[in-house]
């Protein structure tokens, strides 16, 4: 197991909130899923050019685990431009929300 699999043994000393937060918030890593982002974090285009990704799959697959880690990677890749030119956004991100959901998020 990978050293950064492990829960800090400090957090068995907190309440049961903070350890269910802990655990909400935790993401295990899955070969796939950093193939797919290594696959089209290749793909996106660095001439300036538009590109259209869009992830599909089933409920609880990672698409939005997925959207996130490609949403930083290209922030981060593009952060230079970003601060001499104000107007250029590297990523934007459209989560389509199933219409029999109760909690709308924005």
């Amino acid at each position: 197991m990978n050293t950064q699999d492990k829960f800090p043994l400090s957090l068995l000393q907190n309440s049961i909130d903070v350890r269910k937060e802990y655990f909400c918030r935790k993401t295990i890593n899955h070969p796939r899923l950093e193939m797919a982002k290594n696959d089209i974090l290749s793909l996106a285009n660095t001439s300036g050019k538009p590109d259209i990704i869009i992830v599909t799959g089933p409920t609880g697959v990672g698409k939005t685990t997925l959207a996130v880690k490609i949403e930083d990677q290209l922030l981060e890749r593009n952060m230079n431009r970003m601060l001499s030119d104000k107007s250029h956004l590297p990523v934007i991100r459209v989560d389509a929300i199933p219409p029999d959901n109760k909690e709308m998020k924005f």
